[in-house]
């Protein structure tokens, strides 16, 4: 965002602060934004972002830059967007400056044919201009800058841009860009200066009761965001309203709804702490269960395996026991062989015993 002048640059760092709040809320929910911005399709659940912030000193006035956001999203693909409140004719070439800022810093060398000599690449971020506020129809859907390198070519350099105001609660919450539905406070912010009536204050109060509050009710019950989210879209509505109506002693009511509302959410995260941690106090019951029966199983199985060598022990006892039984009946068979031949000898001496007697009987007579 560009600002001139102490008051000006002081209401500017308001909104660019808040911008970059939105830009540091879950991943999911940015990503989710992103989407939405920029007609892409990450993967809100897995992609990762981080960030690239810019800071500069324009000149030697009180003339300051702030909050080009750069994000890069799975560490490759990088996105610029530039928040601003009002029209500027100037912000294509401040677009095109930090684009290229952060395009020389990330340079990629790719080699030649000769060893000793590189190719370089630079590549930008996709831009995009954020027109927070309610601005003119002059403001382009793009801005276009030509770059001309001379005998080489003509380029030109695109910039989208979107305009917060015109886009309605409902189409924001379609595409999921819902982190942006604070800055629509400043859809009444004219109209309120010139004009305070009972009808002007209805619609004010319609505006944060069901666009901003009703949808980041809803995004959150449809996990486009999380409950943090939700509490910080919601205390970051409070913040705007307060630096936008707070001197107007007609809309008390509306900020009472926001701190009404910030309350209910603040309980409904107690709550959720506090289920989370009977939660934990379950597992960790549950984990030291499943610990105590693993212990035990482990000294099971250790008895188990003491009794299984003792098993193997006593049935290697058993082999040579039987071994050495085989061995000895097998040695009583052969006893058993011999004492049968034994007998047989015997049977015929005493067969010829027998006859040699009778012979010698029959020799006396």
């Amino acid at each position: 965002m560009t600002y001139t002048g102490n008051n000006n640059i002081h209401n500017g760092m308001i909104f660019d602060r808040a911008f970059k709040k939105i830009l540091t809320l879950s991943s999911k929910a940015v990503t989710n934004m992103i989407n939405g911005l920029f007609n892409t399709n990450y993967d809100p659940d897995t992609t990762t972002i981080s960030y690239h912030w810019t800071e500069h000193q324009a000149d030697t006035t009180l003339r300051n830059t702030l909050a080009d956001t750069i994000l890069i999203l799975n560490s490759k693909d990088a996105y610029h967007m530039e928040a601003q409140i009002t029209e500027d004719q100037e912000i294509i070439f401040r677009v095109f400056s930090y684009g290229y800022g952060y395009a020389d810093v990330n340079k990629e060398s790719l080699p030649s044919d000769k060893a000793s000599h590189f190719n370089f690449v630079l590549h930008f971020p996709t831009p995009c201009i954020i027109f927070l506020g309610d601005v003119s129809s002059k403001v382009p859907d793009k801005y276009n800058l030509q770059l001309d390198f001379g005998d080489q070519k003509i380029y030109t350099y695109t910039v989208p841009t979107v305009k917060l105001a015109d886009i309605s609660a409902q189409e924001l919450n379609n595409r999921k860009m819902v982190i942006l539905i604070p800055f629509h406070l400043l859809k009444l912010r004219k109209l309120m200066a010139k004009n305070r009536s009972h009808d002007t204050i209805c619609s004010l109060k319609k505006l944060v009761e069901t666009d901003i509050l009703g949808s980041i009710e809803t995004n959150q019950q449809l996990g486009n965001i999380t409950s943090s989210d939700a509490h910080q879209l919601i205390s970051l509505t409070k913040k705007l309203y307060s630096y936008l109506y707070e001197t107007y002693t007609e809309s008390e009511e509306v900020h009472d709804m926001i701190d009404q509302s910030l309350e209910l959410e603040s309980d409904e995260l107690v709550l959720k702490m506090q289920a989370l941690e009977e939660k934990l106090k379950e597992l960790n019951i549950k984990t030291a269960e499943v610990d105590a029966a693993n212990a035990k199983l482990e000294t099971t199985q250790a008895k188990l395996g003491a009794t299984q060598a003792e098993l193997d022990s006593a049935q290697n006892k058993l082999g040579a026991t039987q071994a050495e039984l085989t061995s000895t009946q097998n040695k009583l068979g052969a006893t058993q062989a011999e004492l049968d031949s034994a007998q047989a000898k015997l049977s015929d001496a005493e067969s010829e015993i027998a006859r040699l007697k009778k012979e010698l009987e029959q020799a006396k007579r």
